[in-house]
């Protein structure tokens, strides 16, 4: 269980529920509704990076086989 979570409300009325919608196609961004005022908002998604180094003492680094 997730504990001190917030919610998001709308900025410009304080609904808490929204639609969420994705483009056919666009895996970059997800826009978000309001279910009141139809505001909306775009979330913009970046993929992560991760670099896997040789550590102390190591004999190898983690992978997937």
């Amino acid at each position: 269980m997730y504990e001190k979570l917030q919610k998001y409300k709308c900025g410009g009325c304080g609904n808490e529920n929204y639609h969420m919608y994705q483009e056919e196609g666009n895996k970059q961004s997800i826009i978000t509704e309001c279910t009141k005022c139809k505001s909306q908002t775009e979330i913009t998604i970046r993929p992560a990076e991760i670099d896997l180094k040789w550590g102390k003492n190591s004999d190898g680094i983690m992978a997937i086989y």
